[in-house]
């Protein structure tokens, strides 16, 4: 809990370790006494600006398709490296179903993916942590 803004915040966080792979990121913020509200984030690196035209996230769950989230897309630089970042404000049961499903798969243009087995462990303790 930080003392200054009553604002209690629980985290998983991870940074892909090589290019042009993704990791998936899930943050709750719940002020004192309310409700928690809920950021998610798909990022990857790389030396360049890969998906600058193509910013649109279609995900499968469990090999079904589900078109609940949207994402808002930003950039940033650090070194020589480029961070894509696809940030996502999902509810509660939206993460909920996510964090049920034995399988999350992402395509982002012609790239697909799927989210890690301890990135869904970390999501389903932050969904733990913020009941």
């Amino acid at each position: 809990m930080d003392a200054s803004t009553g604002l209690r915040t629980v985290a998983w966080a991870t940074v892909a370790a090589s290019p042009k792979r993704f990791s998936f990121n899930v943050s709750a913020l719940t002020p004192q006494g309310g409700t928690a509200s809920y950021v998610a984030e798909l990022l990857t690196w790389s030396d360049s600006n890969r998906f600058k035209q193509c910013q649109s996230i279609d995900w499968l769950l469990d090999g079904k398709k589900d078109g609940s989230l949207k994402a808002e897309y930003k950039s940033s630089y650090q070194k020589n490296a480029v961070f894509e970042h696809f940030i996502l404000r999902p509810d509660r049961q939206t993460l909920q179903r996510f964090a049920s499903a034995k399988q999350v798969e992402y395509r982002i243009c012609d790239e697909r993916g799927a989210v890690s087995s301890q990135a869904l462990d970390g999501l389903r303790e932050v969904l733990a942590a913020t009941r």
